[in-house]
């Protein structure tokens, strides 16, 4: 009887263990460091979920890192709490805000119940200290322009605001430990005891490695893209992986781009500026020409030639018509009637005429002529009625013009 028992309760738990499912781990601060790959956990009973010796690293953000717990590697039963290193998860719950470590972890499916027992890693401060970095330290003090890690080894600034100067990194809040270096923007070649050099101010993102004393300053590369600037990221207009209209900067904050063509925005199109040729962190708003700042919108643009100016720590943007900022200027010719159904006459009151050309709204050029004259004439009655752009170029100058076919 006593081995027919345990022969049965051999049988029943074989039974749960085959019809529990999948529990498992998954997140930016998870053992597979990524939202997209789970790592499973086991189970004796289908209720309790354990995993041994597992490396966590620290959540820095509580809407885009942490870790949840997941059923059969799909986010249709999830469970999350917010609390670490205990908790009670909930369905569809808040990312658990992990700290780095190793740690064994259980998790009961029924009450939500988890725990995550082990070892912390201490995580140091590191920050950027000196003249460059609004002034040497004056002890005890809490350093401002601090880095943030996940790991405790690589360290990490979007935008820290330099001057020309000199600058180090420093541990905790002390010189007990620092590092130097004898080039910019990347070192150290030989020596990490030295002054960092910044030649020139701006906004620099900022690497650092705690382990090796490795540092590099850049600024990040920012670029326009959307299907009213030539193309989405991948469209033909915009193949990649480096995105075609790049903007320029002196100092990793204000960034340009001059006589960009524009098209109108259709439905769901529009234009977007976005960082390092990558959706990460991207900007954009509905409205046009100029915006204060992001609300995550494609930019609703109306079709023109534009000089862009982009503000990367509020997300800014200001498109300033081409053809307004010549209307100032002394007008280089005269174009009548405009709007017309038939023709465009251009006349010009002081030199020759020596290029007209002709172009749409997608920059194509439709036709060209060359009347080495005072005026010239364009044929308009075969055109579609729609937006146009006349070149007009002289020995002196070249500007561009808005026409409207009727």
């Amino acid at each position: 009887m006593k081995r027919k028992l345990l022969f049965l309760f051999s049988i029943i738990t074989l039974a749960l263990n085959a019809n529990a499912q999948t529990i498992s781990m998954i997140g930016s601060t998870s053992p597979s460091g990524s939202w997209g790959v789970d790592t499973d956990m086991i189970t004796t009973d289908g209720i309790t979920y354990t995993l041994s010796n597992v490396s966590l690293t620290s959540a820095t953000d509580p809407n885009t890192t942490g870790l949840k717990f997941r059923q059969d590697h799909d986010w249709a039963i999830n469970w999350g709490d917010a609390a670490f290193p205990s908790g009670t998860a909930t369905l569809n719950g808040l990312n658990i805000l992990t700290l780095a470590g190793t740690y064994d972890v259980t998790f009961n499916k029924v009450t939500g119940a988890y725990s995550f027992s082990g070892t912390q890693t201490v995580i140091h401060t590191i920050a950027l200290v000196g003249s460059a970095a609004g002034g040497w330290p004056i002890d005890p003090q809490i350093d401002a322009n601090t880095l943030t890690t996940s790991n405790g080894i690589n360290y990490f600034s979007n935008s820290i605001t330099l001057t020309a100067g000199a600058c180090k990194f420093r541990q905790d809040n002390s010189w007990s430990t620092s590092w130097g270096g004898t080039t910019f923007p990347t070192g150290p070649q030989v020596d990490n005891t030295n002054d960092i050099v910044v030649p020139t101010g701006g906004k620099y993102r900022v690497n650092f490695n705690r382990n090796t004393g490795a540092y590099a300053f850049d600024f990040p590369a920012i670029s326009i893209v959307g299907e009213a600037v030539g193309g989405w990221p991948g469209d033909p207009g915009n193949l990649g992986p480096i995105d075609t209209h790049q903007l320029t900067t002196s100092d990793g904050e204000t960034y340009t781009i001059n006589n960009l063509a524009v098209t109108t925005a259709i439905t769901g199109g529009g234009a977007k500026f976005r960082q390092d040729n990558v959706w990460d962190t991207s900007w954009g708003n509905d409205a046009f020409p100029s915006a204060a700042s992001s609300n995550g919108s494609n930019i609703l643009t109306q079709a023109g030639t534009y000089n862009v100016t982009f503000t990367r720590s509020t997300g800014a943007y200001t498109f300033t018509s081409v053809l307004n900022t010549t209307a100032h200027q002394k007008a280089l010719c005269h174009i009548y009637p405009n709007p017309t159904q038939n023709e465009w006459s251009i006349t010009s009151p002081n030199e020759n005429i020596l290029s007209v050309t002709l172009s749409n709204v997608l920059g194509k050029t439709i036709s060209t002529s060359l009347p080495n004259s005072t005026s010239a004439t364009l044929e308009a009655s075969t055109y579609e009625k729609g937006v146009y752009f006349i070149t007009v170029e002289t020995a002196s100058a070249k500007e561009t013009y808005k026409v409207i076919k009727l």
